[in-house]
């Protein structure tokens, strides 16, 4: 398991747990400067808290702050600080980071998170070719089933957050500052806003000093799923970062390391995210102009067709490469398609190579399916 530590008291809290059941052997440290999280510490004080962490667990440093080109200098030199300091490796999202170790060979790893980003497994596999990369955060949106199935093709190790609130939206625009402007008040850092048609679902909104956050209004667990998660050697990242109680923090941790069992429904202020198994989807019904050639079914949707550009695609099954599906232009013509490159984008969502005649909006269909 991986862990988020921000003071003295969460290390000591690993320290003990790791006496009675050896499984916390890896932490997650950050700074402001670094961070778009609502993070206290400053660089040099983090690097002061990483040295209280005992040798045999490895301390990865978290850069997950929207970038640019002016930032890439100093990135540079905190690397350089973090070898300095024994840290194992970093956790990004952003490439530039990953290109800066290969190229500079610096003795760190990579803990790459895609978890908003690519979620096939060419998407993963293409990552194991690089020397510095540990392993690849698995995205947000699989389900239980895909994730094994992942950890089964895929050539490089896997992590997914198993515990804590699911960030869903990032900008560098500070909103609630731009609310208070509006309003002519003060407003939390921490605000939540009500899902309009359901009463009961809120969104935390944190504003940092990297801009705005949204996190989802159900926090994830996967618990009774770490038998699987085990087996199949997929890296559990427990995140508390919302826990500002050490005595809660400690519950959590001796929960998923089965030590006690504790509700953490009475821990925790938002509800948690059901995670559904994949069911089968019962297939449209056949396309109404073709009853006399009834192997031809409904598949989905084009949701945007740009010129010369691409098509994006919502799909009520998988789509695969030389499959072959049919589109229809304006004048009811038949369009026939053999996809022949495929980029996965979101659940069901694909995105292909243009054609004349696809129309946003239009459906689209597959003929002879299995």
């Amino acid at each position: 398991m991986i862990i988020f530590v921000e003071n003295s008291q969460q290390i000591e809290v690993i320290t003990k747990i790791n006496q009675i059941y050896n499984s916390l052997n890896e932490v997650i440290l950050q700074s402001k400067e670094y961070s778009s999280k609502e993070i206290n510490l400053t660089l040099s004080e983090t690097l002061n808290l990483s040295k209280k962490i005992p040798d045999k667990i490895k301390k990865y440093f978290a850069i997950d702050i929207i970038p640019f080109n002016s930032d890439i200098k100093n990135i540079k030199e905190l690397l350089k600080i973090l070898v300095k300091n024994n840290f194992y490796g970093v956790r990004t999202e952003d490439l530039s980071i990953l290109n800066i170790i290969e190229e500079n060979n610096l003795n760190l790893k990579i803990i790459l998170d895609s978890t908003t980003g690519g979620n096939n497994i060419n998407y993963y596999n293409f990552f194991s070719e690089f020397k510095s990369v540990e392993r690849i955060v698995l995205s947000r949106e699989l389900s239980i089933e895909k994730i094994l199935e992942y950890a089964k093709k895929t050539k490089v190790n896997l992590e997914i957050q198993a515990y804590g609130r699911l960030q869903i939206f990032h900008t560098k625009r500070k909103l609630i500052k731009a609310m208070e402007e509006s309003q002519e008040k003060t407003l939390p850092k921490l605000l939540y806003l009500q899902e309009p048609k359901r009463n009961d679902e809120f969104f935390p909104l944190l504003e940092t000093n990297d801009g705005t956050i949204m996190f989802h209004s159900k926090l994830i667990n996967f618990y009774e799923y770490q038998k699987e998660l085990i087996k199949f050697n997929i890296i559990q990242l427990i995140d508390l970062r919302h826990i500002k109680d050490t005595e809660n923090y400690e519950k959590i941790l001796k929960h998923f390391t089965n030590i006690e069992n504790s509700d953490l429904t009475q821990i925790e202020k938002l509800p948690f995210l059901e995670i559904k198994k994949e069911t089968t989807h019962s297939l449209p019904k056949f396309f109404s102009e073709n009853k006399n050639n009834s192997n031809i079914i409904e598949t989905g949707i084009v949701l945007d067709s740009k010129k010369g550009k691409e098509i994006i695609l919502k799909s009520f099954i998988e789509l695969k490469l030389d499959m072959e599906v049919i589109f229809y232009n304006n004048k009811k013509k038949e369009l026939p398609y053999t996809i022949k490159y495929l980029n996965k984008f979101g659940t069901n969502i694909y995105i292909i190579p243009w054609r004349k005649g696809v129309t946003s909006n239009s459906k689209f269909y597959i003929r002879n399916y299995e």
